[in-house]
């Protein structure tokens, strides 16, 4: 926890989807609850898509909706030169 490796193994991940396999979006989903989650898509670039949202109960019950975040190659290409 906090050294990095999330945002290392995100970041690998994110190039592999827009280099190798030419994705035009990648999306990332979570529970509201899991703040460094959706903290680790925001400093990724990534956006809440809320029209993405839908609701499960299967990892959250008291809170049961799953969120949403998107990134576009356009946009990962513009942040990673």
């Amino acid at each position: 926890w906090g050294h990095g490796y999330a945002k290392e193994a995100a970041q690998a991940s994110l190039d592999l989807a827009f280099e190798r396999f030419g994705a035009e979006e990648v999306i990332a989903l979570t529970v509201e609850g899991n703040t460094p989650s959706w903290g680790l898509m925001i400093r990724l670039g990534m956006e809440r898509r809320t029209d993405l949202d839908f609701a499960n109960n299967e990892f959250d019950p008291e809170n049961p909706v799953i969120i949403v975040y998107s990134i576009a190659r356009s946009k990962w290409a513009a942040q990673n030169g």
